[in-house]
């Protein structure tokens, strides 16, 4: 029996392949050629389009089955009109992420949506690791002076060594980054409800109430999903009850800390420093005041991408397609009930 989107749109006579829009920044164009290849290996035609905003992006996904989907929001009207106009079948998310989505409209319309969990998880693990140590040993301060032409002693930063990291969420990112960080002797809390205690203890960790974790870390990482119970978790209640020497590092999503809370605790030394790769608007605005504060270490939302990305997450979110195009379930579907809006198809 032939898979599902071997019976496309008929035209002239010939079935046509299903086709996938990308539309993920490209990192690279080696990269992005990779993983064009990837999805034609899968037997369906890719569409690159890159990231889209506006009504751009109904015009170019009209005649696409899926799109792997990078930032991009999905609305309710968008996602209603390529129900009922276009031909979207799938929004495979490139990524763990998917705020950026609405779920329940997807389900009312017919529109499978899934992500790549897990697939991150490493090259964010060891990003957060990254940005951890170049916050604590001040390395882009003394980046810009070097190159500057300047041999200027600075501010010495902190040692890593037997200090405290405190870990809000306890998935496999943060697990990971605690494997990344086990060589320094630290000690672990970590936050998590969904995490059973003895399993928590099992892997090293001590589990702490939040208000607690905050007080003790000398470092707090958050890794914890964008959704309404977390939006603005870390604000300026939260910030004022960590060390004035600690750290905080987001390598999750921007909405989860009150960025202007942040910027003030940054400001007046409520908070040493800061390790950020996500932020409440991106791009993060020209006239950001982080951008000017000399205390923290930013990367532009590039922690999940390695030498690897494009083929692991990618991959993985063809496989997603591929079970929607056999008529499957796919493994990593977020609104299971997506097949009992009225007219699937």
């Amino acid at each position: 029996m032939k898979p599902a989107f071997f019976n496309g749109l008929r035209k002239g006579g010939l079935l046509m392949k299903w086709k996938v829009a990308l539309t993920i920044e490209a990192r690279g164009d080696y990269e992005m050629f990779r993983l064009q290849e990837l999805v034609r290996e899968k037997g369906f035609e890719p569409v690159f389009l890159g990231p889209l905003a506006g009504k751009a992006r109904a015009a170019r996904l009209m005649d696409c089955d899926a799109v792997i989907a990078g930032g991009d929001i999905y609305d309710a009207p968008l996602l209603e009109t390529l129900r009922n106009q276009g031909r979207m079948k799938i929004i495979a998310r490139f990524g763990v992420g998917y705020d950026q989505v609405d779920l329940e409209a997807a389900s009312r319309f017919g529109i499978a949506v899934t992500n790549t969990a897990g697939t991150m998880a490493g090259p964010v693990a060891e990003m957060t690791a990254a940005l951890l140590l170049s916050a604590a040993r001040c390395v882009p301060f003394y980046d810009r002076m070097l190159r500057g032409r300047r041999w200027d002693v600075g501010p010495v930063g902190t040692s890593v060594h037997g200090k405290t990291i405190g870990l809000v969420g306890f998935g496999s990112i943060a697990r990971g980054f605690m494997a990344c960080m086990a060589g320094f002797g630290c000690r672990f809390l970590a936050f998590d409800p969904a995490v059973p205690p003895e399993e928590v203890r099992r892997l090293g960790a001590e589990p702490t109430p939040l208000e607690e974790l905050a007080a003790r870390s000398d470092f707090v990482s958050l890794h914890v999903p964008r959704t309404p119970e977390t939006e603005g978790l870390w604000d300026q209640q939260m910030l004022r009850r960590m060390k004035p020497a600690a750290i905080l590092i987001n390598t999750s999503r921007g909405g989860i800390v009150r960025e202007a809370d942040l910027i003030e605790a940054l400001r007046d030394g409520a908070i040493a420093g800061a390790g950020l790769d996500v932020f409440e608007q991106e791009p993060l605005p020209p006239d950001s005041p982080l951008l000017h504060l000399p205390n923290v270490v930013m990367t532009a939302h590039a922690a999940g991408w390695d030498d690897q990305t494009e083929l692991v997450t990618g991959g993985r979110a063809l496989e997603n397609i591929l079970d929607i195009a056999g008529g499957r379930v796919p493994r990593d579907i977020l609104n299971a009930d997506y097949a009992q809006a009225p007219g699937h198809r």
